[in-house]
């Protein structure tokens, strides 16, 4: 089916990590294919690559390398706090997000081993808020907890949160995130249930539905279904 507009994927990544299978499809050059293939005309991109090594190299790597790309393959950024010196205060860190043209962050609290709190996040929060920044957290990186999840919407309120990877196994926990946090909202790489994006944009409205894949670590025609 085609479209009067182009397909935007919220959810694909692409690099490195650890115990990855051989013939897995991991590379910036399968992403584009895989997104041609499917008809997708961008994606929101993450770099693998920052959950096992410096996230500030991953990103710098990853706007380096979809530079070329620009206009297909927009950057999302890994962020984390600061307080343990591994990574750069707000003022400075916004100031490369800006200067690199990165409008969309994804943080992964359970990966890099911090607590979901305004004592490690109100700051960050402070110079994002007037920005608009999209923020992407992985339901796994909560460990399903709805608290956390709660928490994280509250304290970047002014922010737009992206809850990704959830299944149709956590449709009562992401439907309770959505009813309680007015700034979230959902993408569908993994939420494969019957009618969930019928169900979800008819309680929480359209707008707050996204498209996601997970290119290319899955394949994208569940994710087209959902939009055919």
């Amino acid at each position: 089916m085609q479209y009067p507009f182009p397909l935007l994927d919220a959810w694909a990544s692409y690099g490195p990590r650890p115990s990855k299978d051989p013939d897995e499809r991991w590379t910036i050059d399968h992403l584009l294919e895989d997104l041609a293939t499917a008809g997708f005309g961008g994606a929101l991109v993450r770099h693998e690559q920052a959950l096992c090594y410096d996230s500030m190299f991953a990103n710098r790597r990853l706007s380096a390398e979809l530079e070329p790309h620009a206009g297909l393959l927009l950057p999302c950024w890994s962020a984390m706090p600061h307080q343990c010196g591994d990574f750069p205060p707000p003022a400075a860190f916004v100031a490369e997000m800006e200067a690199h043209d990165v409008r969309a962050l994804w943080f992964t609290p359970a990966t890099q081993g911090y607590p979901i709190h305004g004592d490690l996040l109100a700051s960050l929060a402070t110079v994002l808020a007037p920005r608009g920044t999209l923020l992407l957290l992985p339901i796994a990186e909560v460990g399903g907890n709805y608290r956390d999840a709660v928490e994280f919407c509250h304290i970047f309120a002014a922010n737009p949160v992206l809850i990704a990877g959830a299944t149709w196994g956590d449709w009562r926990l992401v439907n309770a995130i959505l009813d309680a946090c007015p700034n979230a909202h959902l993408e569908f790489s993994a939420m494969q249930g019957n009618r969930a994006v019928e169900w979800f944009a008819a309680r929480h409205g359209v707008e707050r539905c996204l498209l996601g894949t997970g290119l290319p670590r899955r394949a994208a025609g569940a994710a087209r279904g959902f939009v055919d």
